[in-house]
């Protein structure tokens, strides 16, 4: 993870390879979301798929299983295919709602309002972003306020809502 975070993102692989290898049934599920995610963020998008395609789902605690399902929406985002990305999407967000993870479902929120918005139903991205607004303004999320509110000028501009697209950036622009 040390690696992950220097952005030396070679040894990070190298790591997290030896990681998968190594580890136990409670530590694997982290390490495979992990090293699927370091791929994500290569570009490396058929080794993710690979890292997760030999994946025991049913084995896994909540937790590991909602960063794995995370990722697989992921990788169903990159190829476009938003119906089965929204699908696993909808498992996280019913499983981090159930374990009470209120900062990671209104990330999930977020996300799934980002794909409907890129799709143009900006009703289901609205929707989506309200709930994620909700829940956010409950925490201080800094970073994920300001990526919604990003995702809210987006969105108002795309329904040639200039006057509210404004609003949501002078709020970005005040935190």
């Amino acid at each position: 993870i040390c690696y992950y975070y220097l952005r030396q993102l070679d040894k990070a692989e190298q790591y997290y390879k030896l990681s998968v290898k190594a580890a136990n049934s409670i530590y694997k599920p982290n390490s495979i979301a992990n090293l699927a995610i370091l791929y994500l963020e290569r570009e490396k998008y058929k080794e993710a798929e690979q890292t997760l395609s030999n994946v025991d789902y049913k084995s896994f605690n909540s937790t590991d299983s909602s960063a794995i399902f995370n990722v697989l929406g992921e990788i169903e985002k990159h190829k476009k295919n938003y119906k089965k990305a929204i699908d696993y999407k909808n498992i996280v967000i019913a499983i981090d709602s159930r374990e009470n993870r209120y900062v990671d479902l209104a990330n999930d929120f977020l996300s799934v309002g980002i794909m409907y918005n890129e799709l143009s139903n900006y009703k289901l991205a609205d929707e989506y972003f309200r709930k994620s607004y909700q829940l956010l303004t409950l925490y201080d999320d800094e970073n994920a306020k300001l990526m919604l509110l990003e995702n809210y000028v987006e969105l108002e501009f795309n329904k040639n809502k200039n006057k509210a697209g404004i609003e949501y950036f002078r709020e970005f622009l005040n935190l």
